[in-house]
């Protein structure tokens, strides 16, 4: 018998190997390019602790300018349904985020005089989510989402340890059962640097 809810999420995870696969072969093609000289250069690599809604970020340089941020966290979000005789519900989700960014600022801070510090700086982004929702007792099966698409941000540490980000711009989405449809991509965290 054929599932088409099976159909769907194959779909969705094949989308989701590609990009990651396309990913790849732009950071290998990037870092086969050789070394640059020119100052500044972006952290080799940070680790962070986010305080607002809880994650763990990694995020490596692959070229002076470009890098590799990944972030896994756990959401969490609550409803009303008054159509359901009031009924509320709560439910937490991990989630998977990938960011393959340029800044394209950092020389112009430099000349005058900010900090690039800790990959201070702007950027624009290819930006990757996937989630699969933790059911709650109450809640009926599972359900995943992935959104991906172009984001700008800014990242800023201050205090050699503290670090916020923010990052918007307009993607798709697909959620389990549904189509892919346009939708606004947000991100924003603020966190404690790990290390030197």
């Amino acid at each position: 018998m054929f599932n088409s809810g099976t159909c769907k999420e194959d779909e969705s995870k094949s989308f989701l190997r590609k990009f990651l696969f396309i990913a790849i072969l732009v950071t290998f093609g990037i870092k086969s390019q050789g070394q640059e000289t020119a100052s500044p250069s972006l952290q080799k690599a940070q680790f962070i602790i986010n305080i607002i809604s809880p994650s763990f970020s990694y995020e490596a340089r692959l070229g002076r300018k470009t890098s590799l941020a990944l972030k896994a966290g756990v959401g969490f979000g609550v409803t009303y349904d008054s159509y359901d005789g009031g009924q509320i519900d709560g439910d937490f989700w991990p989630y998977l985020m990938a960011d393959y960014r340029y800044y394209y600022n950092l020389d112009k801070r430099v000349i005058k005089g900010r900090s690039t510090s800790h990959n201070s700086g702007n950027f624009v982004a290819l930006s990757a989510w996937y989630s699969n929702q933790i059911p709650n007792p109450l809640s009926i099966g599972k359900e995943y989402a992935w959104s991906a698409g172009p984001v700008w941000g800014i990242q800023r540490t201050y205090w050699n340890r503290v670090n916020l980000k923010l990052a918007f711009g307009m993607g798709v989405v697909k959620r389990e059962g549904e189509n892919i449809i346009p939708w606004p991509m947000i991100d924003y965290s603020l966190g404690i640097r790990l290390g030197i």
